[in-house]
């Protein structure tokens, strides 16, 4: 009741201490500078007795009745004294620790103290002789600030008027005395650890003010951090993050973080933190020749302190940015948001669309690089990095990341983390970052490749929005995204064979003809990547399929080029582990596939150059010179064959390695045999269309039709002779040079008068026909005419495609392809209800238990073992399969491979002792009948043959053309495609 019967006078009292502060503290000036010193005493203690009542004023008038009437600049303007600095300080400190209004007077609350820190800006423009008490006060002002705003610019400020300061006799100076003020802030963190506990705090950790502690908390710590002398003083730096954890660890900071990606402070904030940690550690990496970045050094004892405070916070924040591109949060997403995820902006869009989406990439890749660079630090992977945490936050979504996102993800971080991570963690952090990347390969690159290869269409899961750019222009920028993500997957491939990551294989290859040892397999494995890598079943499958992928039929030279150095790894350990498994892939896959590089891809050693460097940049080379694509791959054949032939595999007089000049001839035979086997038959159409190249002289074409009759017996001997294995064709390149135009030109006039030419563009019009089935456009129509009468023969041309684009399509092709489509159907169809009817197994226990005794029993009768001495047709076998049918498909009448199908997949359920069996269930049977449904259409497309008479003509010509013409007797012939 007291004060607030004070609080009437206020009007009245605040303005007559403001008169008097001005009064007499001009005076006092005044009497100083006329070296009155009676006089000047007089007015300086009035000064300092109206500082002290101001003091007492503020611990309880409301801060708004301060700056009305003009108190805050009068004491503020006091600061520069040294006789009255302490007072002033007094009373700033007084105001700062009042309690914050709530309601209609925050706002008013928050401009004022906002004005406060200009004023206290000002007393630090001059070097300043600060004495022990101010700076014992400055050290109790420091916590108030930090209080209420812990403002960036009056710290930084602060710190460096204090910096400037001289030691003198009455206060010595001390080593780093200058930040003694900042880290009175350290005593500040335990208070914030219960942050949310104080009453009159609780609008604080709220909403807008929350991430508005948060942003000046960031500004705070970039600004002291970017001071002189500071970077070693952890303490102080620790002191302004552990509050800043606090916050992220807020549950209402949690529930509303993606709001605050719409505030401009909050991801500038945010974003020059984690460019801060990154430059510290590229100076970190830069620098580790001298000893920084390595234990016991002050820079690597400070950001290994740092790290863990900031890496919780910068995880979650990349988690949250990840989970934008899924299904459950896209839904939820602001406009803004939404938009920003779009690769380019559109004409129409908003400046905080473009601001958010340039946040995200930049937030992503330098996030990225922090995590990536932190594992080259000296012991990061036991003291800052936990796999766990790692590879929980940022592995969880990977599978909706876009091609850029997943290219930024393993060039920044997956590559420096396998790079670096010691050979005893790679059970723990390799397996969780490996398997995730290798699976989004297996399905969702192979799909974009698929497309571009199969359907002359760019696939891509990255969103290029609404622009106004042409398909051409979105068509190259998909295909630029398939590329580098290809080729990124190949750096992390050949970072994984880093001579330093290999030490058990990375000697010269030496013929090994022994079987190896348990000692021996174990030394490869926990001494080699790749053979650790190669041994891990899941991975294993998953590499070698991408291997064959860009060995294979992806265009893509850069990644061949740069993925050769693991496969000189996987020859080693295939050699090492006489694994049969590495050894068939090496012969099978690897050298007919290079054979196949050499010899199609002339532009091989050009696509090559700009990316040798980097190969033996990173694979640790001596060799400064450019070495060829070619070169490169000639020397994987090379340890290729040699492999084959260590291992007796190799034909006997096919390629002798023992000698390079001989295996160099044979290879030269092989890759010229490549380029003639891809000859097409347009390529030789293109050349008869030349006649004028020479002239047309009929006594040679008599000369050449009497060559004909022998000619076409060669052909039929030879074709009689190999038993139809290879069907020969008549090809002008059989006869003499002079005689080949004329050749070319007869064969030209059989293909057309026997309706080949025909049969081509039938066979060209049928492929796009299945492609066009294999989109998906017609699956309705198809279930729809199969249901009705008169089958796929009497119903087809009504549809609108079917009658339109392929109405000339051939009346039988078509129908073949349908009930082809249909059958593929009926398929899945099976598969639906038998991935049903094995799912109703799980919760019946009773008939688990029946089952697994059944099972027990053909287990007892060796019915799971592969033997050829088993007898497969004994009546017990049939009647518990029959037993197993009755008990799960009763009434489906599957066929009996689905019966036997399930009972193995039932059996290895219940082997999965560590798993629940609804977990087994996915495992094994929702994982198989995934894949089927994702590979359903290309495996359609890929199995594709037709038994017609076109595909006949255009397969075996020597005798639907050749031999018909000469009345030899025609054998039905068979085609595919």
């Amino acid at each position: 009741m007291f004060l607030h019967g004070l609080g009437e006078f206020l009007p009245q009292i605040l303005p007559l201490l403001c008169s008097l502060l001005d009064k007499h503290a001009r005076d006092y000036f005044t009497e100083m500078s006329n070296q009155h010193m009676e006089v000047a005493n007089q007015h300086e203690c009035t000064v300092k007795a109206a500082l002290d009542a101001a003091h007492a004023y503020a611990e309880w008038t409301p801060v708004t009745d301060l700056t009305k009437y003009g108190l805050i600049e009068r004491c503020g303007s006091l600061l520069c004294s040294n006789i009255f600095r302490t007072q002033a300080l007094q009373f700033f400190k007084s105001m700062l620790q009042s309690k914050r209004p709530v309601g209609l007077a925050v706002a008013e609350y928050d401009v004022t103290v906002s004005n406060v820190f200009p004023i206290l800006i000002s007393i630090s423009e001059d070097p300043l002789k600060f004495i022990e008490p101010e700076r014992q006060c400055w050290k109790a002002l420091y916590p108030s600030l930090g209080y209420h705003t812990v403002h960036a610019k009056a710290l930084y400020k602060h710190l460096e008027s204090l910096e400037s300061i001289p030691a003198t006799p009455e206060y010595p100076s001390k080593s780093d005395d200058g930040l003694l003020p900042c880290s009175s802030l350290v005593p500040v963190s335990p208070e914030v650890d219960n942050i949310s506990c104080p009453s009159d705090m609780e609008d604080i950790i709220e909403g807008y003010h929350l991430v508005e502690e948060h942003n000046m908390l960031s500004e705070a710590f970039i600004c002291v951090a970017s001071c002189p002398r500071v970077e070693n003083n952890t303490e102080l730096l620790s002191c302004i993050l552990f509050p800043l954890s606090k916050i992220w660890n807020q549950p209402e900071w949690e529930i509303s973080l993606m709001h605050y990606f719409g505030d401009n402070r909050f991801r500038t904030s945010v974003h020059s933190i984690a460019v801060f940690f990154e430059k510290e550690l590229q100076k970190c990496m830069s620098q580790k020749s001298n000893g920084i970045g390595k234990m016991g050094n002050p820079s690597y004892a400070s950001l290994t302190t740092l790290l863990p405070l900031i890496l919780p916070q910068l995880l979650k924040l990349l988690q949250y940015v990840h989970s934008l591109w899924t299904d459950e949060v896209a839904s939820d997403l602001s406009e803004e948001i939404e938009e920003a995820k779009f690769v380019m902006c559109s004409g129409d869009s908003s400046s905080l669309e473009n601001e958010i989406r340039v946040w995200l990439q930049n937030i992503r890749e330098t996030g990225y690089m922090v995590i990536g660079s932190c594992s080259y630090l000296e012991g990061a992977f036991d003291n800052v990095l936990d796999s766990t945490f790692v590879c929980g936050a940022l592995m969880k979504n990977l599978e909706s990341m876009e091609f850029r996102h997943l290219t930024w993800f393993i060039k920044y971080t997956i590559i420096p983390l396998v790079k670096n991570c010691p050979s005893g963690l790679w059970p723990t952090w390799i397996d969780m970052l490996l398997k995730p990347v290798f699976h989004y390969c297996d399905y969702t690159l192979y799909s974009s490749w698929c497309h571009l290869l199969y359907k002359n269409t760019v696939q891509v899961p990255d969103n290029f929005g609404d622009i106004s750019i042409s398909k051409e222009e979105a068509d190259e920028l998909g295909m630029d995204l398939i590329f580098k993500l290809t080729r990124e997957v190949s750096n992390l491939l050949a970072a994984m064979a880093l001579p330093k990551l290999n030490g058990g294989i990375a000697h010269e290859h030496t013929s090994t003809m022994h079987k190896a040892t348990s000692e021996d397999l174990e030394s490869v494995f926990s001494t080699s990547l790749v053979g650790y890598l190669l041994y891990n079943d899941d991975l294993s499958d998953s590499i070698l399929r991408f291997i064959a992928y860009i060995f294979g039929y992806w265009t893509d030279g850069v990644a061949r080029i740069t993925a050769a150095s693991f496969c000189h790894n996987l020859i080693r350990v295939a050699t090492v582990m006489h694994s049969d498994k590495l050894i068939s892939f090496v012969k099978d896959d690897i050298i007919p596939n290079v054979i196949r590089c050499l010899a199609l891809e002339p532009g091989l050693d050009r696509d090559s150059e700009s990316n040798h460097m980097r190969c033996d940049t990173d694979s640790g080379s001596d060799n400064k010179s450019a070495r060829s694509g070619s070169d490169i791959l000639t020397d994987l054949c090379y340890d290729a064959c040699r492999c084959t032939q260590d291992q007796g595999l190799l034909e006997e007089g096919t390629c002798d390695v023992s000698n390079a000049e001989t295996f160099r001839k044979w290879l030269s035979n092989e890759v010229e045999a490549a380029r003639c086997k891809n000859k097409s038959v347009d390529e030789l159409e293109e050349t008869s269309d030349e006649p004028e190249e020479l002239p047309w002289i009929w006594e040679i074409e008599e000369e050449f039709i009497g060559y004909l009759p022998t000619y076409t017996g060669i052909l039929h001997g030879l074709d009689v002779y190999v038993d139809n294995i290879k069907p020969f064709q008549a090809d002008s390149v059989d006869f003499l040079e002079h005689l080949q135009p004329f050749a070319q030109n007869y064969i030209n006039k059989m293909n057309s008068a026997f309706n080949y030419y025909e049969a081509k563009e039938q066979a060209k019009l049928h492929l796009e026909f299945d492609t066009e089935l294999a989109s998906g456009t017609l699956d309705e129509y198809v279930r729809k005419v199969r249901s009705s009468k008169g089958g796929f023969l009497n119903n087809t041309l009504d549809n609108d495609i079917i009658g339109g684009h392929f109405q000339n399509l051939d009346c039988k092709l078509r129908e073949k392809s349908l009930e082809r489509r249909d059958q593929l159907f009926e398929e899945e169809d099976r598969l639906c209800l038998y991935v049903k009817h094995m799912e109703n197994i799980i919760g019946n226990e009773q008939l688990i238990n029946r089952l697994q005794s059944l099972i027990d029993e053909l287990d007892a009768e060796h019915f799971f073992l592969v033997d050829d001495d088993i007898e497969w047709g004994k009546k017990r076998f049939s009647d518990l399969i029959d037993k197993f049918e009755e008990d799960v498909f009763a009434g489906l009448h599957l066929p009996k491979c689905y019966v036997i199908r399930g009972i193995m997949d039932l059996r290895q359920m219940l082997c999965m002792k560590d798993r629940t069996l609804i977990d087994a269930f996915t495992a094994v049977v929702g994982g198989q009948s995934e894949r089927w449904m994702k590979s359903r259409d290309l495996f359609w497309m890929d199995t594709r043959y037709y038994e017609h008479d076109h595909y006949s003509v255009i397969k075996d010509p020597l005798r639907k053309i050749w031999m018909k013409k000469h009345g030899q007797q025609i054998q039905h012939g068979t085609g595919n495609e």
